[in-house]
């Protein structure tokens, strides 16, 4: 097996040789999703350079260490309705558990007439049954 493996990293390393003249025209499966591909033309290696320049970017909001850590913004989320936010009204509407309950749907209503025809439309499919 030590000669198999030794044997299949002397061709990787002669393809890899082999193409280090010529850039990559398309992304390995499961970088993009299926279906989605690079318009003709894109720096495949520029692509993935800035993907995972973006990448970093992204995580790096999450990380505690970061000065970007939530944008800089370290005021604490306050839960279980404690504050309305300024951009919901603030202190004016902070008694926002006194509102009254939404109405869960709309009861649509369109008339005697619309009753009158669905009524003769069930009249009609009973006589169809009978």
């Amino acid at each position: 097996q030590a000669i198999l493996a030794q044997g299949s990293l002397q061709t990787f390393l002669v393809l890899a040789v082999m193409m280090a003249d010529q850039p990559p025209t398309k992304l390995p499966r499961g970088v993009l999703p299926d279906g989605i591909t690079l318009p003709p033309g894109t720096d495949v290696m520029q692509f993935c350079r800035d993907l995972a320049e973006s990448g970093a970017e992204f995580a790096e909001q999450f990380d505690r260490k970061s000065e970007n850590y939530h944008g800089g913004i370290v005021t604490p989320v306050p839960l279980n309705g404690q504050r309305v936010p300024e951009s919901m009204g603030g202190e004016k509407e902070a008694d926002w558990r006194a509102l009254p309950e939404a109405q869960l749907s709309i009861e649509e209503d369109f008339g005697p007439e619309y009753h009158a025809a669905m009524a003769a439309h069930k009249t009609l499919g009973d006589c169809k049954k009978a």
